[in-house]
């Protein structure tokens, strides 16, 4: 499922939000976390025309990998975000499509939160094991060349 507005569509399902916005009677804001191992919000206007809109001030990493287990590797930049956005801008990218097709090599994924001085983040999932493998929820890319390199040197520094 996905909601609508009949202009713009998103794969997220925001019915029980809408719901309990209903019942209250008031449009309430969504609880969102920077917090990339435990993800939530629904997203950043302008994540529809950029994989990573205006100027983040943090990027927040969790990695899940089947080979270690499913144990979580979580880390958080806050001084060197440009390298990741200039990364992520630089990428050919597509309207996202909703599932990646698995390559055959071990599971691995990094969720990505980038967090802003105001307003909701921009989720970004990189699945190293798939094809396209990054995804923000509306755009899709596929090479990983430049950006997964930036992100396991974040979450294994030297």
């Amino acid at each position: 499922g996905g909601s609508s507005n009949g202009v713009f569509s998103s794969r997220a399902n925001v019915s029980s939000q809408a719901l309990s916005w209903y019942k209250a009677q008031r449009w309430a804001a969504t609880p969102v976390s920077n917090d990339a191992c435990k993800r939530s919000g629904f997203g950043r206007l302008g994540q529809q025309s950029s994989m990573v809109p205006g100027h983040p001030v943090s990027v927040s990493v969790c990695e899940l990998s089947a080979t270690d287990g499913g144990k979580a590797t979580q880390r958080t930049e806050t001084s060197g975000v440009e390298r990741f956005t200039n990364a992520l801008g630089a990428l050919k990218t597509s309207p996202d499509g909703g599932a990646c097709k698995p390559n055959g090599q071990p599971f691995t994924n990094y969720s990505l939160v980038f967090g802003y001085a105001e307003g909701p983040p921009v989720n970004v999932d990189v699945f190293s094991s798939c094809r396209p493998a990054i995804h923000n929820g509306s755009l899709q890319a596929d090479d990983l060349t430049t950006f997964l390199p930036l992100i396991q040197e974040l979450l294994h520094p030297r």
